[in-house]
Formats: structure tokens, C-alpha cells, sequence
């Protein structure tokens, strides 16, 4: 057994190195804080850069001036004490340079409690994303909004709308004359209740009027998202008299607000995910390493934990390659493959041997004709494991995951297709990107990084070839990997 010894060494340590690169790689600043001082262990590149000075081996208040913590010393504290994590959106911060000039940025941040295996908290982790570009932008939409194109309305002192400019009845084909009420209203049905609700506060306080609604565009029958506002006229006695409004258009504002926020809600997921995923299966082997310092003697309990100890190792090796994997992959870069001569169908065959352990008898393999080729051979199991596991997850359990392989021209396609909830357009053109989750799979017990498909889709581009999916509550869902033969 002394023999297996050195080779769980290795793999640990280089379990931990890939660990270590990936939180170097990350686009995102993070720290790593230990005990009540707060010592820096870790800081990757993006945190320094962002910070503009080294803090590894340095207390937080060695590292910064208290004018530059401001609150967030108190804030790390309390998340050291107390284990509840605590984020922020667009936090402001001030960092000092060496010429004594103060620079002001803007961040999303969030701190976890970074605990043991008996749970006791041993330091924070900060994940933190710097939104200054971001946050100025929309700070200059919101102070130049009133210099954008209007359309105008007025309304009497009881909120009937007596007038619209030219502009809103040529943007929406309304007839003049017309109400929101009307079968034919350009007005999103969705927005008319809180309008009107809006609406009858004004009138009945005297109060500004100000509201986001949807219109529909005649020249294309699309709706697009307005401001509309309404300020009250009164005269010399204070009793209103008219009101002023127009109808701003924001759609495109709306639209970058919406991506921004998406974004930021991958990362939070994306952290969160990662530091209860990643962490589990390190967890364990570490416990595992200490039964088996305690029980050296026993030959059959140091074969039965240090199988545990590599089975985890395996699984946090893998989940840190999947990282650099798609990290890779969004910054642009190929993934490095090793071609080799491949029987697909007896890859297909392993891999659904292997998932029958787990999920029964669920499988169909349609394999007309042999299918050999030049491909790598762990990057074939990748694809087929991601997509058939995705099929088993989301597919209704009643009907298998059927795999079929063949040939067309020079290419060779990969169909994997499930029966189900069908996937949207909408979805269906995004779900390859990273971090990309369908809506009810957030909610489900399927948990995951969204990391599967986008695997699959730069293992395909390394070959040369590419997926695409097609799905309709009809037909079910396919996805179709095209490979070069």
C-alpha cells in the first residue's frame, strides 16, 4: 500500500496547482483572507492590478490606509465572525496611488465564509468585478435622458389625455381619438393596469407622473420600451390646470441594462456554485486523509479510503479542468487535442455503459454502419457525456435518450435526442455560451455550472466541425455535433 502513497501525493498537489491556475486565470479580482487580521493567502493578478499594489502575507489594515476600507473592513469582519455572506452592486471605492492621487471606482463585491471540514470559518473569500465603465455609462444615460428625442401628450386637470404629437400617432399607427383602452392600442396589455394605477395616484396627489410601458411600432409591429413622464401645470392659486408629458424612447438603454445585469447574475451564480461544488469533494478527501493518518495500521481501511481519497481528487481534477476548459474557450483560444484512430460507436458504447450504473436502462444506439476516424478519444467521451447526461436530466423519464451515429459526405454526426420540455428560440441561441442554464433548470434539482454545452461546442470547433440543437414540444430535442471524418 506504501506504494500508492506517493501517487495520491502527486495527484493532490496537482489538483491544487490547477486550482491555484484557475483562480489566476479568472477575469475576476479574488482574495482570500484569512483569520480575524485578515492576512492575504491569496490574490490573483486581477485583484492586484485592481488594488494597484502586492498584499500576499500582508494584514488588510498593512495593505490599505483605513480612508481607503472605508466600511468594507467591518463588513469582512462580520462575515468572519458571523459565516453569512454579504454582496453589493456598484459599491464605490477609493484607492490611493503613490503620487497621493485618489482614484474612484465603482464594484460589484461579494464575501464567503471559507470554512473546514468541521465547519469552523477560517477566513472570507472576495470575489470582487470592477462595473466602472459600466456604472458611468449608465449614470450618463440617466443625466442625458432628458436631451434624447421626445414624443409629447397632454392631459386635463382629471387625467383625460386630450392631445398627442405627430410623432406618437405616425410611431403607432393609434387614430386620434384613441385610448389605451381600445382593442387596437399600440399600449403592451402587461403595462396598462400599472399605468393606470400610476396615473390615478398622480391625479389624485398632484404628483409627478413617471412610468416605463412598451409600444408597438407600426413599421414593424414591434414593441419597444418608453419613459413616459407628466408633470403638472398650475396657476397662480396652485390648482392644476394641464399636464405636460412626453414618451422617451430607452429601449436600446433598457437592452444594455438587461445584459449587464444577466451578467452579473451569471457571476454570482457562477461563484456560488463554486464554492459549495468545488469545495465538496476536497472536503471529503481531506477527511478521508485523516482517517487513514489514524488507521495506518489497518491494510484494508487504508485501501478502502485512499480509493475515496483518489475517486475525489478525480472528480475536483475534473470539475477544475472543465473551468480552464470554457475559460479558454470564451477568451477566443482553441482547445489542444491529440488525435488518435477512434471507433465512435465503441466510445458510445463505454459511455453508456458506464451512465447505466447510474440512470438504468435509459439508452437507445442507433449505429448503422461503423464509424472510425481521427479524433481524440477523451474529447469524444466529453461530448457524449455532456450531452447524454443532459438528455437523461431534462428528457422525460419515460421515453430513453436515443444516440445515433452516421455518416454524410465527409462528415460524421453525433445525435443525441430526448423527449421533453422543449428549449425556446430564444434559449436555443444562447445555450452554448458560458455560465448559459435554461430557466428551469435554476430551480431544479439538475444542479450545474452551464458549463456542459459550452465544453461540447469548442471540443466540436477543435475537430473543425460544430453543434446546433433543434427542439419543439412535437419533435423533442436534438442536439447534432458535425465532425470532419
Amino acid at each position: 500500500m506504501e506504494k500508492n502513497l506517493p501517487a495520491f501525493s502527486f495527484s493532490f498537489n496537482e489538483s491544487t496547482a490547477q486550482l491555484h491556475e484557475f483562480f489566476m486565470q479568472t477575469p475576476m479580482a479574488i482574495a482570500i483572507l484569512e483569520g480575524p487580521e485578515h492576512v492575504f493567502t491569496l490574490a490573483n493578478p486581477q485583484y492586484e492590478k485592481l488594488v494597484g499594489r502586492k498584499v500576499i502575507g500582508k494584514k488588510v489594515l498593512e495593505s490599505f490606509t483605513t480612508e481607503e476600507l472605508g466600511p468594507y473592513l467591518s463588513l469582512v469582519g462580520n462575515v468572519f465572525k458571523t459565516g453569512v455572506p454579504w454582496s453589493g452592486s456598484d459599491q464605490p471605492f477609493h484607492i490611493a496611488h503613490e503620487s497621493g492621487r485618489i482614484h474612484e471606482c465603482w464594484l460589484d463585491i461579494a464575501y464567503y465564509p471559507v470554512r473546514d471540514i468541521q465547519g469552523l470559518i477560517l477566513g472570507v473569500l472576495a470575489v470582487i468585478s470592477n462595473v466602472t465603465e459600466q456604472y458611468k455609462a449608465k449614470k450618463i444615460l440617466l443625466e442625458n435622458s432628458d436631451a434624447m428625442p421626445h414624443m409629447f401628450w397632454s392631459a386635463k386637470p382629471d387625467g383625460l389625455v386630450d392631445w398627442y404629437d405627430d410623432k406618437f400617432y405616425t410611431y403607432t399607427g393609434m387614430k386620434q381619438g384613441g385610448t389605451w383602452n381600445d382593442s387596437e392600442s399600440p399600449l403592451h396589455t402587461d403595462d396598462l393596469e400599472p399605468i393606470t394605477r400610476l396615473w390615478t395616484q398622480s391625479i389624485e396627489t398632484g404628483t409627478r407622473f413617471e412610468v416605463n410601458l412598451r409600444l408597438r411600432r407600426k413599421a414593424d409591429e414591434n414593441y419597444h420600451w418608453f419613459l413616459s413622464r407628466a408633470t403638472p401645470v398650475r396657476d397662480e392659486q396652485g390648482q392644476i390646470i394641464r399636464w405636460i408629458g412626453t414618451l422617451t424612447d430607452v429601449h436600446s438603454d433598457r437592452l444594455v441594462l438587461s445584459q449587464l445585469q444577466i451578467e452579473r447574475e451569471m457571476r454570482e451564480r457562477f461563484v456560488a456554485t463554486l464554492s459549495h461544488d468545488l469545495r465538496s469533494p476536497m472536503a471529503s478527501a481531506r477527511m478521508s486523509a485523516q482517517l487513514l493518518s489514524r488507521n495506518s495500521d489497518k491494510p484494508d481501511f487504508l485501501e478502502k479510503y485512499s480509493q475515496k481519497i483518489i475517486k475525489n481528487i478525480d472528480r475536483a481534477d475534473e470539475m477544475i479542468r472543465d473551468l480552464l476548459d470554457a475559460n479558454r474557450i470564451s477568451a477566443g483560444e482553441g482547445l489542444p487535442i491529440t488525435v488518435e484512430r477512434c471507433n465512435l460507436g465503441l466510445i458510445a458504447l463505454e459511455v453508456i455503459d458506464e451512465l447505466r450504473v447510474t440512470y438504468g436502462d435509459r439508452f437507445k444506439l442507433q449505429v448503422p454502419v461503423e464509424v472510425k476516424g481521427q479524433w481524440s478519444k477523451s474529447g469524444l467521451r466529453r461530448i457524449l457525456e455532456n450531452l447524454i447526461c443532459n438528455g437523461l436530466k431534462y428528457g422525460d423519464e419515460n421515453f430513453p435518450v436515443t444516440i445515433s451515429l452516421s455518416r454524410i459526405e465527409k462528415n460524421v454526426l453525433i445525435e443525441v435526442h430526448n423527449l421533453g420540455t422543449p428549449i425556446s428560440p430564444a434559449y436555443q441561441q444562447t445555450i452554448f455560451e458560458q455560465y448559459r442554464r435554461l430557466p428551469n433548470a435554476d430551480g431544479s434539482a439538475h444542479k450545474g455550472w452551464g458549463l456542459g454545452l459550452t465544453l461540447v461546442k469548442g471540443i466540436a470547433a477543435a475537430h473543425g466541425g460544430q453543434v446546433s440543437v433543434a427542439s419543439s414540444l412535437e419533435a423533442g430535442t436534438t442536439f447534432t455535433v458535425t465532425l470532419p471524418d
